[in-house]
């Protein structure tokens, strides 16, 4: 089976961070990923069109400045909703968080074997 890229989307703030997806065709998955300044989960939920996305790796890396740099991956691959959907992520702390998101097209559902951040 192949899977295709369908586009990205993204979005960035504090509380409830949401956008909306449009994508080109039916999909099979979406990844989407957290970025934020912080070692500490502050990362509740994301959810696609209403239907979560699964929490599946996250990495802590220090900067030069001595700053950390959080990244969470999150990933569905089944059941997509059709049509353009609200991306919605709920996060909690002052500090801004970046939210990225890539829609996938394949014949069939798609599955996550390995979500490795390194």
């Amino acid at each position: 089976m192949t899977i295709a890229y369908d586009g990205f989307g993204s979005g960035s703030g504090t509380g409830t961070i949401s956008f909306t997806y449009t994508p080109t065709a039916a999909l099979a998955g979406v990844w989407a990923w957290v970025v934020y300044p912080s070692d500490v989960n502050e990362v509740s939920s994301v959810t696609y069109g209403g239907s979560a996305l699964t929490d599946g790796a996250s990495r802590r890396s220090v900067l030069a400045a001595g700053e950390v740099q959080s990244v969470r991956g999150f990933f569905l691959g089944s059941s997509i909703p059709a049509g353009a959907q609200t991306v919605e992520m709920l996060v909690s702390g002052a500090t801004q968080k970046k939210l990225y998101l890539v829609g996938l097209r394949a014949g069939a559902d798609i599955e996550e074997i390995d979500l490795d951040i390194s």
